[in-house]
């Protein structure tokens, strides 16, 4: 009996580069790796930048509020404009 055996060789899905070691190795380096998943999570990491940028800017506008010590502060115009009441 002859068995044959067929070899494929892989490639980084990243770099394109020919996969030295583990037959279910994925990526060629971890550099690779980190740079695949930080592609596919760019959307979401973006997401996230954005909703956090607004809440830090609304937190700012409270603490200037607060500092100002202002019981009515829904008066104010300033106070109106700037923050984002949906977040």
């Amino acid at each position: 009996m002859e068995f044959t055996v067929s070899v494929q060789k892989a490639t980084c899905p990243e770099c394109g580069e020919k996969i030295i070691g583990r037959r279910d190795k994925k990526f060629c380096s971890d550099q690779c790796r980190t740079a695949h998943f930080n592609k596919l999570n760019c959307d979401q990491n973006k997401c996230m930048k954005n909703i956090n940028n607004i809440l830090r800017q609304n937190r700012r506008i409270l603490q200037n509020l607060k500092k100002e010590k202002r019981q009515k502060f829904q008066n104010s115009n300033y106070f109106l404009k700037a923050i984002n009441f949906h977040f």
